[in-house]
């Protein structure tokens, strides 16, 4: 398989897509008693991707600020699925999401529900990976029936708007190095939430419940992308 010709063709939709259909077969195997291991799923993913963005800041010699968490970050949206807007700078920074791929991809095909159980514990657990000093709140939620998400970082802020703007071109500056491809994060995605539902609901339903999603995913965007990700999970996603 050619990795690189195939990665090309991930997006968004591939993750929040996989995500969905892994939580609803969970949920629709074993109801309610299934909800800890979604959890335990999305925390894992959450605290391994913060903790890659830690490492390498490290590696870089900077600190653990929430400006260099930003400035790290390893998501590519290329297509500008995803927007944001500051809302305060000071006396601490907040800014609001107001353009969502995965939420509009739940939306799409209908399974909000299930993708909101993602945005319970995502930004939370990635930013706690990075650094559990730094002070995130998440109110209110897009996927959970808001307009935007509202993320208000009660430990920081930016002195003025040109402090703000180093921080996006560091950004831009760094993305070549530590960004990674949506079939990068839908094997990561794969491997955490396997763990989860694994740990939680042990080897014989949580297989069950793994081939019904993944077969739901294969009837959507094909056998060839879904074979990719199922290697693409088979890799330490502490290496950076």
């Amino acid at each position: 398989m050619d990795r690189d010709k195939i990665a090309a063709k991930f997006y968004t939709d591939d993750h929040a897509l996989l995500f969905a259909l892994i939580a609803r077969a969970t949920l629709m195997a074993v109801g309610e008693s299934g909800m800890k291991a979604i959890e335990s799923g999305v925390k894992m993913y959450g605290w391994e991707r913060g903790l890659r963005y830690a490492m390498r800041c490290l590696k870089n010699g900077d600190d653990l600020s929430v400006a260099n968490y930003m400035a790290y970050s390893e998501l590519l949206d290329v297509k500008g699925w995803n927007r944001s807007v500051n809302v305060s700078l000071t006396p601490f920074y907040h800014f609001d999401t107001v353009a969502c791929g995965w939420c509009d991809t739940w939306k799409k095909y209908n399974i909000q529900e299930y993708g909101k159980l993602y945005c319970n514990w995502i930004d939370v657990s990635l930013v706690h990976g990075f650094n559990p000093d730094i002070i995130l709140e998440l109110d209110p939620i897009m996927s959970h029936g808001s307009e935007t998400c509202s993320f208000k970082w009660k430990n920081f802020a930016f002195k003025d708007e040109a402090e703000a703007a180093k921080v996006a071109e560091k950004r831009k500056q760094l993305l070549p190095g530590v960004g990674k491809d949506f079939l990068y994060h839908c094997g990561h995605l794969l491997a955490a939430m396997r763990r989860g539902i694994h740990y939680g609901l042990g080897a014989v339903a949580g297989d069950k419940i793994l081939a019904l999603a993944m077969s739901e995913y294969a009837a959507e965007f094909g056998q060839d992308k879904l074979d990719a990700i199922v290697q693409e999970a088979n890799q330490d996603f502490l290496v950076i």
